[in-house]
């Protein structure tokens, strides 16, 4: 017995160090977004702000000319691109769950490979694709090129959600009258509702941080993203700009962490049905 608590003790003060480390930088940066500029450079170095205040997120907005554009076009294109995936993903997942084709192995190999595959590697390609369909600089070039990156990882989990649910289900749905589409509409889907909601998590966080692919895909600021609107911001100031830089960097961890908060049950019950059953 003393054993089994003294294992526990350590297993629980890992955790603990490994989360507090974790987290520390996140709540440092919030607090900064909240001091003065001259309390930021004070020292001794304050932990909790002095004199709270919301001039940063104030100036970030109504000083910096493009940062409101970064943040629309962060959240449009990353809420469209991750829409479009998961229910791709849910589509293909069924069928390669459910059916029996030809190439169905060689599909899952594919897919595997794709997410071996650095997807910088796609971009000369890519580059030269949307030049010559002419979609460089516009929402449909960001959204096809993060949707395609995605999607091998979403039917993957989506595939190994739909494996763990009872074939009687989709019997019993059929025998009432429902075909293939109905089926995976109304009875398939709502209950492969944990792993849509881990693929949605994961494909958003990938999109909502991604930098290379605006940067080389987009020319101008009215369609760039909020990742390139904080380096811009970090380049201008030719420094770390505190003042400027935490404001931003929390509004742009605020979206996925909110996510992850109010979807984190789905989120590890998704992940352990994929870990057990693909």
């Amino acid at each position: 017995m003393k054993k089994q608590i003294i294992r526990k003790a350590v297993v629980y003060v890992v955790l603990t160090l490994v989360a507090g480390y974790t987290i520390f930088p996140i709540i440092w940066m919030g607090l900064t977004s909240f001091k003065t500029e001259r309390e930021i450079y004070r020292i001794p170095i304050t932990f909790f702000p002095h004199e709270p205040t919301l001039e940063n997120y104030k100036r970030i907005f109504t000083e910096m000319e493009y940062f409101p554009r970064y943040l629309f076009n962060s959240a449009f294109v990353t809420t469209i691109s991750t829409i479009i995936t998961v229910l791709v993903g849910a589509l293909a997942g069924y069928a390669l769950a459910r059916f029996d084709f030809k190439l169905k192995n060689s599909f899952m190999v594919l897919f595997l490979l794709l997410l071996a595959i650095p997807y910088g590697v796609y971009l000369i390609p890519l580059y030269i694709m949307e030049f010559k369909l002419n979609l460089l600089n516009t929402y449909l070039g960001l959204i096809i090129p993060y949707t395609a990156v995605n999607l091998p990882w979403a039917t993957f989990v989506l595939r190994a959600t739909f494996r763990t649910i009872p074939r009687d289900i989709e019997d019993s749905a059929k025998i009432d009258g429902c075909g293939y589409w109905k089926t995976f509409w109304r009875v398939m889907l709502p209950i492969a509702r944990q792993g849509a909601v881990t693929a949605a998590i994961f494909t958003f966080v990938n999109i909502w941080s991604e930098l290379l692919f605006v940067m080389s895909l987009t020319e101008t600021n009215d369609m760039r993203t909020l990742p390139y609107g904080i380096l811009l911001l970090r380049d201008e100031a030719q420094a770390f700009a505190y003042s400027t830089l935490a404001p931003a960097i929390v509004i742009s961890i605020l979206p996925t962490l909110v996510m992850f908060i109010l979807l984190q049950n789905y989120f590890i019950r998704g992940a352990v049905e994929g870990s057990l059953k693909g």
